[in-house]
Order: structure tokens, then sequence, then C-alpha cells
């Protein structure tokens, strides 16, 4: 089945968002020693709870049409992980004018007063194989910004940073969470603007109710698309 892939607004997404990796574990029942057992498997993913709450008019009708286009189960959307405690624009050393006035997801923008439009990125130093854990960068392309449970991704596979160390020659390996879902190539563009690709969870999330003079509020559960091309 060919899926579109519905790219979601920062500035329309949601008020509060939990984000969890799934390892999909199962229970294998108890052992002869009485101690449990847990199969994991092959490839864990990243789920989520996004609130939309205070939605007005406007953004109730832009995410209707959204959620139209999804329908259901069928297609995807390239969520922005938008995260209040990102590297900011300032932190990276970004002049205020160079950064962009695209707000955040409750239309507001950084302290420093700018916004999404510049896409902070660094450069892998080589290649890394699907499955590895750490990875080596020069870490002056982003001010020395990233930091442990902060985000990134490649190709709209997003990973959390678990751990960073200063590395011979002014570099620095970081590792992160989960192993890699893909190949990494030397000299590949990874971004801090975090983005994954997600499906709904059920047919019928995100229902926003109309209702004159009130604002609308929607749970999405969203389960990432692991099984894509």
């Amino acid at each position: 089945m060919q899926r579109a892939v519905i790219d979601l607004p920062c500035n329309l997404g949601p008020k509060v968002s939990d984000w969890a990796i799934n390892v999909l574990g199962r229970s294998a029942g108890d052992g002869v020693t009485g101690s449990g057992q847990v199969v994991y498997g092959a490839q864990p993913r990243w789920e989520a709870t996004l609130t939309l709450s205070g939605f007005g008019r406007d953004r109730v009708l832009a995410w209707e049409a959204v959620r139209a286009k999804l329908k259901g189960r069928v297609n995807v959307l390239r969520v922005t992980i938008c995260d209040p405690y990102r590297a900011t624009m300032a932190e990276i050393g970004v002049p205020p004018g160079d950064a962009g006035e695209t707000p955040h997801e409750d239309e507001t923008l950084f302290d420093d007063g700018t916004g999404y439009d510049y896409e902070p990125t660094f450069r892998a130093t080589e290649t890394y194989e699907r499955g590895a854990e750490e990875l080596v960068f020069d870490p002056t392309s982003i001010g020395n910004a990233l930091q442990p449970g902060q985000w990134f991704s490649h190709d709209d596979w997003p990973y959390k940073v678990t751990g960073i160390w200063q590395e011979d020659g002014g570099l620095a390996r970081i590792a992160f969470e989960p192993p890699l879902r893909r190949e990494i190539p030397e000299g590949a563009d990874i971004t801090l603007r975090a983005t994954g690709l997600f499906a709904f969870e059920s047919d019928l999330e995100g229902r926003l109710p109309r209702q004159l003079g009130k604002s609308g509020d929607a749970t999405v559960n969203l389960v990432e698309w692991i099984s894509r091309p």
C-alpha cells in the first residue's frame, strides 16, 4: 500500500506532547526459577500522545483538513518534535536576523525572538551503519549546544541523545537511543529540528468538537511508522 506523507506544521502542533520509546517487550511467562521472562522486538518504535488544546476556529479547520487527508491509519503524519527544551538559536550561535520567524506550537518565538525557518544541522564524520549507538561530529557547527535528553533526526528517523563526550581534535561523541534504524552516510546532514513519520493509533484519533465560542481540545495517539521503505 502506498502511503502519503502529510506534514503537521509546528504552529499547528500540540500544547503538550509525551514521547516514549516502546521496546515492544512481550511476556514469555515465568521461568522454572520463578523469574519472569520478557522477549523484545527487533526494532523499538517511538510512540506519542499529543494534546491539542485551545484551538480556535482557524486551527480547528486546519487540523480537520490534515486529519481528513490522513484517512484514519491509511496515511502518515510527518511530525516535528517541538521540544520546549531544545537548544535555542542563541545557544547555537545563530544571529536573530538569520533564524526565521516561524513560531512554536503555542505561536510564540524563542526567547531571542527567532523562530523555526533556520535548520540547525551537523554532519556525520563517517558512514554509520544501521544498529550503531554512537556517532562522532563537530560540535562547533551547532555552538556546542547539544545536550543529553535533546533530539536529532536523519531522514525522518528521530533519536534522543543519552550522553555526550569530548573527543580529540575538537570533535564530540554522542550516544543515543534507539540504535540507528537506517544507515547515515558520511557527510550527511543531521538536524536538531527532529522529525518523524507517525500513524494514528486508531482511525478515530484527534476528533475536535465544533462548538461556537469554545476552543477545541483533543488527544492524538501516534505510533512510529517503522516498516517504511
